[in-house]
C-alpha cells in the first residue's frame, strides 16, 4: 500500500510538472517540445521543437515551481532549423579550447553533477531519507544511505540543498522538519560536502497522501538536491 500511495502521488506530481512546463514553453512561443518527468527531474527534447530562438530553455524550465533538474536535449537540431542556434554553437566550440586549460575541471563538473542527482535519488530510494514518527534522528540504515550519497557527491565536489518534511499531523511541523534537514546536513558536512541550505518546510510538498497512514509514513523524510 505504501508503494501504491507513493506511485500515485509521484504520478500526479509528474503530470502537474509536465503540464506547467509545457505551458511555460508555449508562453515563450516554443512548440513541439517533448517534455517528460521522473519525479521532479525533467527532460526536454527540442529535436522537433520550433520557436526556440535565443530562449534559455534550461533556465526557463528550472524556473517552473517544483522542478529540481532540467536536462535539455536536441539543441543542435533546433539550431540547424532556425540558424540562430547554429551560430551560437559554432561560437561556443571555438571558445572551448581556450577555456579548458584554465578551468577544464570546472567545465567538466557541471554535467557530472547534473547526472549525479539521479544517482543520489537511486541511492536514497523512493522514500528519500526516511524518519520515524516524531523523530529527527537518523536511524542506522538511513545514516548509511546518507554516507553513501556523501561519497558520490565528493567525487565531483558538488554542493547540495537539504529539505526536511513532515506529515500533516506533526505538531509543530516546522521545527521537526528543520531538525530532519539539520540531521542530514550534519552527516554530509562531516564527510566534507558543502551544504548550501538546510531548510524545514513542514507538511508542504508531500510525496504521499496524508489522509492515510501509508501516505503519512512516506511524508516523514528529507531530500537532497544537487546544486
Amino acid at each position: 500500500m505504501a508503494a501504491l500511495a507513493f506511485a500515485i502521488g509521484r504520478g500526479d506530481t509528474e503530470s502537474d510538472l509536465k503540464e506547467r512546463t509545457q505551458a511555460a514553453l508555449e508562453d515563450k512561443g516554443i512548440t513541439g517540445a517533448q517534455v517528460d518527468f521522473e519525479g521532479r527531474d525533467g527532460t526536454v527534447d527540442l529535436a522537433k521543437a520550433s520557436g526556440t530562438g535565443s530562449t534559455d530553455v534550461e533556465g526557463l524550465v528550472k524556473d517552473v515551481d517544483g522542478v529540481r533538474v532540467a536536462d535539455v536535449e536536441g539543441v543542435t537540431a533546433v539550431g540547424d532549423t532556425t540558424g540562430d542556434t547554429t551560430g551560437d554553437t559554432t561560437g561556443d566550440a571555438s571558445e572551448e579550447p581556450s577555456e579548458e586549460p584554465s578551468g577544464g575541471s570546472g567545465a567538466g563538473a557541471a554535467p557530472d553533477c547534473a547526472a549525479l542527482q539521479g544517482q543520489v535519488d537511486k541511492a536514497l530510494g523512493p522514500n528519500m531519507v526516511a524518519f520515524g514518527e516524531k523523530a529527527a534522528d537518523l536511524a542506522g540504515k538511513e545514516a548509511a544511505q546518507v554516507d553513501k550519497v556523501a561519497t558520490l557527491l565528493g567525487e565531483c565536489g558538488a554542493s547540495v540543498a537539504v529539505t526536511g518534511h513532515t506529515d500533516d499531523r506533526a505538531r509543530p511541523t516546522s521545527p521537526l522538519s528543520q531538525g530532519r534537514a539539520d540531521a542530514v546536513a550534519a552527516v554530509l558536512e562531516a564527510a566534507g560536502v558543502t551544504v548550501t541550505t538546510a531548510e524545514g518546510v513542514g507538511a508542504d510538498d508531500p510525496i504521499g497522501d496524508n489522509s492515510t497512514q501509508e501516505g503519512r509514513d512516506l511524508n516523514r523524510f528529507a531530500d537532497i538536491t544537487v546544486q
